[in-house]
C-alpha cells in the first residue's frame, strides 16, 4: 500500500500513507521534506496552489488543477509543454527557452518544489521552505525570466505557424491536424505553443479570439 500510494520522508523518517496523509504534511514547516509517489506529488502540488495568493514562478513545472485567483503566474516551458492544459491559467505569462536549465517551482516565495530526478515531477520532489534556498531559486527564475524568449506583439503570424494557426481555429483534433500537415505530432504542439506564446496566452480559445482580433484569421 505505501509504494502504491507512495512514501513521504520527514526530517530523514519514513511515513507511508496514502495521498491525503501526504498532503496533510504540506502545512507542515520542516526546512526540508522529501515527498515520493505520483499521487502524493500531485496532491502536494494542488494543495500549495491552493494557498498561493501573489505569485507562482515555474520553471518546467506541471500545472497545478485549480485555479490562481488574483495571483501573478509566470511559466518557463520549453516550446510544446503548453500546447495543452492551459486553459485554466489565461492571463499568466509565459516565457520559452530550449534546453531548460532545470524545473522547480516557487509559491508565494515561501515554499518550493524541486524535481528528485530532475527531469519529472512525479516521481518524487523535494519540499524546501528554507527561506535563502527559495529565495535562491526565485532568484534563478528572474535570471532565467529574462533570458528567454519573450512573446511580442506580430503584425502577422510567422510563416510556418499560419497552418497550424489555420487548423487551430478549425478546432481539429492535434491528431488531425498534424496528419493535414504532415508532421509529427510533436512539432505541431510546439509550433501551438509558439501560437500561445505570441498571443500571450496559455488557452487556445483565448488564443483564437485574440487571433480574430488581431486580424491574423
Amino acid at each position: 500500500m505505501g509504494d502504491h500510494w507512495g512514501r513521504v520522508f520527514v526530517d530523514g523518517t519514513r511515513i507511508s500513507g496514502n495521498g491525503r496523509r501526504a498532503a496533510a504534511l504540506v502545512s507542515a514547516r520542516a526546512p526540508s521534506q522529501v515527498v515520493m509517489g505520483s499521487a502524493p506529488v500531485g496532491i502536494l502540488i494542488n494543495r500549495l496552489a491552493t494557498t498561493t495568493r501573489h505569485e507562482l514562478l515555474s520553471i518546467g513545472a506541471p500545472l497545478p488543477r485549480v485555479m490562481l485567483p488574483g495571483a501573478v503566474v509566470r511559466l518557463i516551458a520549453v516550446p510544446g509543454e503548453l500546447a495543452d492544459g492551459g486553459e485554466r491559467y489565461e492571463g499568466a505569462e509565459v516565457r520559452l527557452i530550449d534546453p531548460l536549465p532545470f524545473r522547480m517551482a516557487v509559491f508565494d516565495r515561501g515554499a518550493a518544489l524541486l524535481p528528485l530526478d530532475l527531469d519529472s515531477f512525479h516521481n518524487g520532489v523535494l519540499l524546501v521552505r528554507d527561506p535563502v534556498v527559495v529565495r535562491t531559486l526565485a532568484g534563478a527564475h528572474q535570471v532565467c525570466w529574462e533570458l528567454s524568449g519573450r512573446a511580442s506583439p506580430l503584425d502577422e503570424p510567422p510563416p510556418h505557424l499560419q497552418p497550424v494557426l489555420s487548423s487551430l481555429l478549425d478546432g481539429l483534433t492535434d491528431q488531425a491536424a498534424s496528419m493535414r500537415l504532415g508532421m509529427s505530432l510533436r512539432t505541431y504542439s510546439r509550433r501551438v505553443t509558439e501560437i500561445l506564446a505570441a498571443l500571450g496566452t496559455t488557452s487556445r480559445f483565448h488564443a483564437g479570439v485574440q487571433a480574430v482580433r488581431r486580424g491574423w484569421a
